[in-house]
């Protein structure tokens, strides 16, 4: 699938949150292997134990492609019917506008699981995910850096701190 074509999907999701056709599956072919599509799995079962109405999924650093970033999202989103949206390259202003109409989606029983830019470089993400109940922070082996992903847990605070997913 061309990643132009991918990435009109993702904007389509984006600009349609508040409605059915945001629970669509984004289709993003050889982003996970079936062993991390088998843990996060096991993660979505424990974080089902917890109560969040909320997640943002937040790349460690700007290394970790936007693909892999949106394919835990729709995959996590895929396993309870959640709504799901990219948030990458918003402003300030257009994030306030994305976090109210997750409280909407949220008011109405659902989930919402929201993928956002690196925290180290965009406030529309970090007012994105401090307004999540939890965040998942998206590491790419031999690539992220330590302490890019010790600053993101920490702007997302050992609270909301979900985990981490480690992709290849």
């Amino acid at each position: 699938m061309p990643m132009a074509h991918v990435l009109e999907k993702v904007r389509m999701l984006r600009d349609r949150i508040g409605g059915r056709a945001s629970r669509r599956r984004v289709d993003v072919p050889g982003t996970m292997s079936a062993a991390t599509k088998s843990e996060l799995r096991q993660m979505w079962l424990a974080l089902m134990r917890e109560p969040w109405t909320s997640m943002a999924v937040v790349p460690s650093d700007r290394g970790v492609p936007l693909e892999s970033v949106m394919g835990v999202a729709a995959e996590l989103a895929d396993l309870n019917q959640c709504h799901v949206a990219e948030a990458r390259g918003l402003s300030v202003a257009d994030s306030v506008k994305l976090n109210q109409k997750i409280e909407q989606v949220v008011v109405g029983g659902s989930r919402a699981i929201v993928a956002v830019d690196p925290l180290t470089e965009s406030l529309a993400a970090i007012t994105i995910a401090t307004q999540a109940s939890c965040a998942l922070v998206v590491v790419k082996l031999g690539v992220s850096q330590m302490d890019s992903v010790k600053t993101a847990a920490a702007i997302v605070g050992p609270a909301r701190l979900a985990g981490t997913v480690v992709i290849g």
